[in-house]
C-alpha cells in the first residue's frame, strides 16, 4: 500500500516517511478508515487532487473489462450500495451490480494573505512535500510549505467511529504574521462533477462551529439507483469561531486566522440510520461532547483507539523493522475497511477495493486474521460469503470463481 507509487524516505518499526521537494500529484493516497467509514487523502492531506487507478500503469491490467468500479478518491461507508458507478457516459457495457456507494469527497481551499490556492494550485506552489503515517497510532500527517507559511494537517480515524478528525496548524516561516483562512467542502458529486443527490437533503443544525445536514436517500432522491433507502447525515464541526452553509453540492465550513501560529481542530461526523446517527439529536449529543475538549475527543482519541487493539493483537519482532512496520500496516488496512459483515475490507487502488470480494484474497486475509486471533471479524466475514455464495444472492460485485476453495478453507477452520 505505501511503498508502491510513493516517496518513501525513512522507515522503521512504528512509522514511514514520504518527501518530495514538491508536492507530488504521483503518489498513492494514503488508506485511512474505521471498520465503519474508509477514506484515502492525497498529497494535500484530503481528496482534492483526485488520484486515479490509471495513474498506476502497473494495476490497470488487473481492471475488468466488463465492469466498471470506482476509480477516484470518495468517502464510503459500510452497508450503503448503490449503481452510481454503472451510470456512464458512453459506456458500452452497463453492469446490474451494486457497488459502495460514494458518499461524496473531501476537498478544501487555503487562503494565505488573501490569496487563495485550490488543489490544483498547491500542487503548482507548495514544496518541501512531507508526509508521515503511523498505523498502531492510526494517525497521518502531512505537510508543506507554500509562500512564507508552513501547513500541517494531522488526520486519523477513530475505531469503530463514523467519523474523520482533523487537525490543522499553519506557521509563519519569515517571523510575520500571516492571516490564513479555511474553506472544508464535503462535496455530493462524483468526481467527474455529476451529482450523487437529486433532493432529499436538508440543514438540521447551523451555528457557530457546526453545520449539519441530512440526506433522506431513495431512488427517488438519487441519480442511482439505491439496493437498500438509507438516511445519511454529514456534519463539520470546528472547535473556533467558523461558519457553515450547505450548498448545491456540497457541505461547507469556513475558518479564519491571524498570526505567527494558527491552530483548529475539525471533525467530520457522517450518520446513517443504520445505526441511528443521523439524527439532528445524534449530532448534537456528538457535538457537545467534542466541543468540551476538542483535541482529546478527536485526535487523541483516534490514537487510544488503535494503540489499545494493537494492544490486543498478536504481535512479533524479528529485527526488522521493515517487516514489523508491514505486520502493523497490513493489520491496520485490514481493520480499518468497511464492515467485514458486507465485504472484503480497504484494500489497495484497484477496481476490486472497498467492500467487493475475491475469495483467493479473502482466503488469505483471514489466514492471517485467524492467525493474529481476530476470530470474530473472520467469523463475520465468513458468514456473508457464504451467504452471498448462492446464485439468486450475488447483487454486488463478486469474484466468485474460486467459491468452493474457500468454502473448503471454512468448513475447516470455523464448524
Amino acid at each position: 500500500m505505501i511503498f508502491r507509487q510513493s516517496a518513501v524516505a525513512g522507515l522503521d518499526r512504528d512509522c514511514v516517511v514520504e518527501r518530495d521537494p514538491r508536492m507530488p500529484r504521483d503518489i498513492h493516497p494514503a488508506l485511512l478508515g474505521t471498520g465503519q467509514v474508509a477514506l484515502a487523502l492525497d498529497a494535500t492531506g484530503m481528496q482534492g487532487l483526485n488520484s486515479q487507478l490509471g495513474q498506476y500503469r502497473d494495476c490497470t491490467v488487473f481492471e475488468a473489462g466488463d465492469f466498471y468500479m470506482e476509480k477516484n478518491l470518495h468517502l464510503f461507508r459500510a452497508q450503503a450500495l448503490s449503481q452510481h458507478y454503472n451510470q456512464i457516459p458512453d459506456e458500452p457495457s452497463q453492469s446490474r451490480n451494486f457497488a459502495n456507494l460514494p458518499c461524496g469527497w473531501l476537498d478544501y481551499e487555503l487562503r494565505i494573505d488573501e490569496r487563495v490556492f485550490d488543489a490544483e494550485a498547491l500542487l503548482a506552489e507548495a514544496r518541501d512535500w512531507e508526509r508521515h503515517f503511523r498505523p498502531r497510532d492510526g494517525i497521518l500527517e502531512t505537510a508543506f510549505s507554500v509562500r512564507s507559511v508552513r501547513v500541517k494537517w494531522t488526520v486519523g480515524m477513530r475505531l469503530g467511529s463514523t467519523e474523520a478528525a482533523f487537525g490543522f496548524v499553519a506557521e509563519s516561516l519569515d517571523g510575520r504574521p500571516h492571516q490564513v483562512g479555511l474553506t472544508l467542502r464535503c462535496r455530493f458529486t462524483l468526481r467527474d462533477g455529476r451529482p450523487l443527490f437529486r433532493g432529499g437533503m436538508s440543514v438540521i443544525a447551523n451555528e457557530d462551529g457546526l453545520i449539519a445536514s441530512r440526506w433522506e436517500g431513495t431512488d427517488a432522491t438519487s441519480t442511482a439507483r439505491l439496493k437498500q433507502p438509507i438516511n445519511l447525515s454529514y456534519a463539520w464541526f470546528c472547535d473556533q469561531p467558523a461558519q457553515g452553509r450547505l450548498e448545491d453540492e456540497a457541505l461547507v465550513m469556513e475558518w479564519r486566522g491571524k498570526g505567527e501560529r494558527m491552530a483548529a481542530d475539525f471533525l467530520l461526523f457522517t450518520g446513517s440510520d443504520r445505526e441511528g446517527s443521523d439524527t439532528v439529536g445524534s449530532v448534537r449529543e456528538r457535538w457537545t461532547a467534542w466541543r468540551k475538549n476538542a483535541a482529546a475527543a478527536g485526535l487523541e482519541a483516534v490514537r487510544q483507539s488503535w494503540q489499545s487493539w494493537f494492544a490486543g493483537m498478536a504481535d512479533f519482532g524479528v529485527g526488522s523493522p521493515e517487516k514489523e512496520f508491514l505486520n502493523a500496516i497490513n493489520q491496520y488496512v485490514l481493520r480499518a475497511g468497511l464492515s467485514w459483515s458486507s465485504g472484503l475490507p480497504l484494500g489497495t487502488m484497484w477496481t476490486r477495493k472497498f467492500g467487493s470480494a475475491t475469495f483467493w484474497d479473502s482466503f488469505f486475509a483471514c489466514d492471517g486474521m485467524l492467525c493474529a486471533g481476530h476470530l470474530d471479524e473472520v467469523r463475520a466475514f465468513c458468514e456473508h460469503l457464504t451467504d452471498i455464495v448462492w446464485e439468486n444472492r450475488r447483487n454486488y460485485f463478486i469474484i466468485n470463481w474460486l467459491r468452493l476453495f474457500f468454502l473448503l478453507f471454512v468448513a475447516s477452520n470455523l464448524l
